[in-house]
């Protein structure tokens, strides 16, 4: 359960949202399988260290966060308004975050 379902407010976004083209789809399934390494069909931090190094992360470089601490911020981005900051992205919830962005450009080069 969401916390819009727990908070009764439904997320609205996504009745506003066109659906992504088929091409943009293409590219976003792409980028998953990519983060997605052991193909769980979900990203977890495990899969998110081979691909995201936080080393020049000024957090990290200051000692005022871990590397954990950084992945998961970066995991849960992906959650949106009603996520659930469980530092997990499933597919629906990296699609969402995705249909979002997308809304808000005018063609697929931009997207791409």
């Amino acid at each position: 359960m969401n916390s819009s379902e727990v908070s009764g407010n439904p997320d609205h976004t996504k009745c506003l949202r066109d659906e992504l083209t088929p091409r943009r789809a293409k590219m976003v399934q792409k980028v998953f399988q990519t983060f997605d390494r052991d193909g769980s069909g979900q990203i977890t931090i495990k899969d998110v260290l081979s691909v995201f190094d936080v080393s020049m992360n000024p957090e990290f470089i200051e000692r005022r966060k871990t590397k954990d601490q950084i992945l998961t911020e970066f995991l849960n981005n992906f959650d949106g308004a009603g996520g659930n900051n469980d530092g997990v992205i499933t597919k629906d919830e990296f699609f969402d975050y995705y249909s979002d962005i997308s809304m808000n450009l005018p063609n697929d080069q931009y997207f791409i």
